[in-house]
């Protein structure tokens, strides 16, 4: 007989560290929104998963165990990434008010590159399915402790430093540039790189829907909500993915029937307004 409780005590440690990546990931989400980059974050993301999809079908011709243990999957998704930011970024060059169409076109060309790949390497059809909505119940604990490691070292980064990225930010939001007011500034490649690093990462163990969705939904809300001061915002965010996943994966769990990347997705939905409507007024997280 199935028992729910036992079942959960089988996957705290998958719960507990998928918890604190989805922190993590909102986070860097809220950054990546302030620089207007949400549109040009689903193309890193999904150039990100082409990686993984041909690094995968490519490795499996020469390895029978490629799938489980090559590191070549996330060399791909790093590989990918930063050619889709470079191309993306040319194209969007100059461009005010078209930026999106443009990186919506890359999207949809990517996702066609996607599906491509999956006919052209036929074993990948099931991972390209696992890739994209994601399965956290079968992440392997070595591919966990790793992101785990990533995602708490890029967290205390843009902790640490959580001013000097929001200045950062806006600069490049408004004029295209940092450094225009002046103050210690960060090199934006340690900025870039930490975001490659986490979302390739989160892309190859936890899938493209986990990934974007931690990513822009927590912030997208308290957008809406539009609450004062932006360690708030930090919080806030971080609070609501954290326990998000916390709940829809358990939740999951526990049932034996819901997946788990989709309820967590639901569950952020569900809770996100009035989570995040309850931090904006709570005195627990005050300016800093």
């Amino acid at each position: 007989m199935y028992s729910p409780l036992q079942a959960l005590s089988s996957y705290w440690l998958a719960i507990l560290i998928s918890s604190v990546v989805a922190a993590s990931l909102a986070i860097l989400g809220m950054h990546l929104a302030a620089r207007d980059r949400s549109v040009q974050t689903l193309c890193v993301t999904q150039g990100s998963m082409f990686g993984v999809l041909i690094a995968l079908g490519i490795g499996g011709y020469f390895h029978e165990n490629f799938f489980t243990t090559s590191i070549m999957p996330l060399i791909g998704a790093f590989v990918f990434a930063n050619v889709t930011y470079k191309i993306s970024e040319k194209f969007i060059a100059g461009k005010l008010a078209s930026k999106n169409t443009v990186l919506v076109a890359i999207f949809a060309i990517l996702i066609s590159f996607c599906q491509l790949a999956s006919a052209l390497f036929p074993s990948l059809e099931s991972h390209m399915t696992q890739k994209f909505f994601g399965d956290l119940a079968t992440i392997a604990n070595k591919e966990l402790i790793l992101i785990l490691i990533v995602s708490v070292a890029v967290a205390v980064l843009l902790i640490k430093n959580w001013k000097d990225f929001s200045c950062e930010s806006f600069d490049l939001a408004l004029f295209g540039r940092a450094g225009i007011f002046g103050g210690r500034q960060i090199d934006p490649r340690i900025f870039q790189i930490s975001s490659f690093v986490l979302i390739c990462i989160s892309v190859q163990a936890m899938g493209f829907l986990f990934t974007t969705g931690a990513l822009l939904i927590p912030t997208t809300i308290q957008g809406v909500i539009r609450s004062r001061g932006l360690w708030r915002h930090h919080v806030s965010v971080a609070i609501l993915a954290s326990s998000a996943t916390f709940i829809g994966f358990s939740l999951s769990i526990m049932s034996g029937k819901l997946p788990t990347v989709p309820t967590i997705i639901f569950i952020m939905t569900i809770l996100g307004y009035p989570v995040l409507r309850l931090l904006s007024r709570s005195p627990l997280v005050a300016e800093v």
